[in-house]
């Protein structure tokens, strides 16, 4: 069931701290709207779900607005609000890093970390207690499988494991503990064409999450329109995934797995769709209302494992509850 809307063309992320949906949204990069303007802003939402007269749509002109709003230099690739009450928000213009910031996460066990992603396989770990000096997963080195950095994933059960994805269409895992990188995951054809997978030659790796419960799982998207899936892996055997979930039509751009039950993944693609899988078997139990757009990011909320939020190109960031979800059916 649909129970907001917000008219923006922006990545958004929900409050850690608040049970009833409180969000912060910033416009994304790469996009314009129907106003042409390029500026960029950071702002917060409270979405009244409890009176019948507030109004279903927000941000709209002469509408209900944010309750605070930031003018910032530079749009958005991600963000990221982390436990400590901070946003963190990886940028366009490469602020803090050698290029655009596209992989961003905050550590969830040990709340004073968060790492950022960026281009050339450059990862850095950020400390609230010194943030002046960050530092990286392997100091001295970076990952000779990576290039773009496109998600970042801290392990949510063992708070010194890592996870980077790239546009190579690999993702590294790293303990930060050993300062090692300890495992690689790619499926699909090599870029010479060996070994079955991708047609064409392997794709980017768009979006990774662990799962909540289990330390070796972890899932990841393939932004490839020829073979859009989501494969599950189990890190005690790296060399192929545990299993393929298909239903997209186009490439993932990303990807939600809910804190409270593992049995619940949601996926957003470039076929304008949001799905909510059980990766445990494979299925695929239900859709949101198909968009006019590219859905670029499906979030749970971090406390209420009931709500999701969706953004699309078209300009819309909607809030839905999945309590009143008919499996095998488009709800919205």
């Amino acid at each position: 069931m649909k129970l907001k809307q917000i008219t923006r063309t922006s990545t958004f992320t929900f409050s850690p701290l608040h049970a009833s949906p409180l969000l912060a949204t910033g416009t994304v990069s790469g996009a314009l709207d129907d106003t042409f303007s390029d500026e960029s802003k950071l702002e917060f939402w409270k979405p009244d779900f409890l009176s019948s007269t507030a109004p279903f749509s927000l941000g709209e002109e002469d509408g209900e607005g944010p309750i605070v709003t930031v003018t910032e230099k530079s749009r958005f690739n991600r963000l990221g609000w982390g436990k400590e009450g901070i946003i963190a928000g990886g940028l366009e213009n490469g602020e803090l890093h050698g290029g655009p910031v596209r992989g961003l996460d905050w550590n969830g066990i040990q709340t004073n970390l968060v790492a950022s992603g960026g281009i050339n396989g450059e990862v850095f770990i950020w400390d609230l207690k010194d943030p002046t000096k960050p530092y990286t997963p392997t100091p001295g080195s970076r990952s000779t499988k990576l290039d773009d950095i496109t998600s970042i994933g801290w392990n949510k059960v063992v708070p010194y494991v890592l996870g980077g994805s790239s546009n190579t269409g690999n993702t590294v895992v790293w303990d930060l503990r050993g300062k090692r990188e300890v495992v690689s995951l790619a499926y699909g054809s090599t870029p010479s064409g060996g070994g079955g997978g991708f047609s064409g030659g392997r794709r980017g790796t768009s979006d990774l999450a662990w799962s909540p419960d289990n330390a070796t799982k972890v899932v990841t998207a393939s932004e490839s329109d020829e073979n859009p899936v989501v494969a599950v892996w189990d890190l005690r055997n790296a060399r192929a995934p545990e299993k393929i979930l298909t239903g997209h039509t186009k490439g993932l751009l990303s990807l939600s797995w809910n804190t409270f039950d593992s049995s619940l993944l949601l996926t957003a693609g470039k076929d304008n769709r949001v799905l909510l899988f059980n990766p445990h078997t494979s299925t695929v139990l239900a859709e949101l209302q198909p968009s006019n757009n590219w859905a670029f990011s499906a979030q749970f909320h971090p406390l209420n494992p009931s709500i999701l939020g969706a953004a699309y190109f078209d300009g819309r960031i909607e809030v839905h509850s999945i309590q009143s979800t008919n499996p095998e059916s488009v709800f919205g």
